[in-house]
């Protein structure tokens, strides 16, 4: 992988289970976005609600879908509940003893890829960390989930930019601040793709696989 490993600064103990399921996988199944940003952070409190699991291609989902069903740590498997399933993804809610935590377990099947492509479509540049197991993690740069700018990812291209946007309001609510050129840039991404009347209403009701 040519990504930089970088250290895994904290998880919950819920996500025992998961993350040696994951390990299984040998990157071919990994934690990408908003919550592997939490783990290898340290001053940040708020802790994401979704948990989003990506895969290097569509054999690779079903045989975890299967771990989880039949195969591998019953304990665990006994703590998930699968409530919905979309084009987008499988969602299973995690059941915990702590009433403060609400996290659900998102298995994308939108887009599939290495760690690498995956991250590289991020719209938001201080998400593109990648967690393959309890302790090993990467990013596109050593020091970019220490960075408090919320940064917008120049390869990306920003098909919905009402979810971008909305997404750089959950990181200014977390002490990310946002600088003028990246509202621009933002700007004339609306300007690109919002050319309908009912564009944006169509955005707003697109989920991503980031929170």
């Amino acid at each position: 992988m040519s990504l930089k490993q970088i250290k895994i600064k904290r998880s919950l103990p819920e996500l025992d289970g998961l993350l040696d399921l994951i390990e299984q996988y040998k990157e071919a199944a990994f934690i990408a976005g908003s919550f592997a940003l939490w783990m290898v952070q340290e001053e940040e409190m708020f802790i994401p609600n979704d948990v989003d699991i990506w895969f290097e291609n569509g054999k690779t989902l079903g045989l975890f879908i299967d771990s989880i069903k039949i195969t591998y740590n019953d304990k665990f498997a006994k703590k998930l509940k699968k409530i919905t399933e979309t084009e987008r993804a499988i969602t299973y809610k995690l059941k915990t003893d702590n009433p403060e935590l609400n996290i659900k377990i998102q298995l994308l099947k939108s887009f599939y890829g290495t760690p690498e492509e995956v991250i590289k479509q991020f719209d938001i540049g201080n998400c593109r960390i990648v967690v393959t197991s309890k302790i090993d993690a990467y990013s596109t740069g050593s020091l970019i989930h220490k960075n408090k700018r919320c940064l917008l990812n120049p390869n990306s291209n920003i098909n919905n930019p009402y979810n971008t946007a909305l997404r750089m309001i959950k990181y200014a609510k977390r002490g990310y601040t946002v600088d003028l050129d990246t509202i621009y840039y933002l700007f004339r991404s609306f300007e690109k793709n919002i050319n309908k009347k009912n564009d944006l209403f169509d955005q707003a009701n697109h989920e991503h696989g980031q929170s």
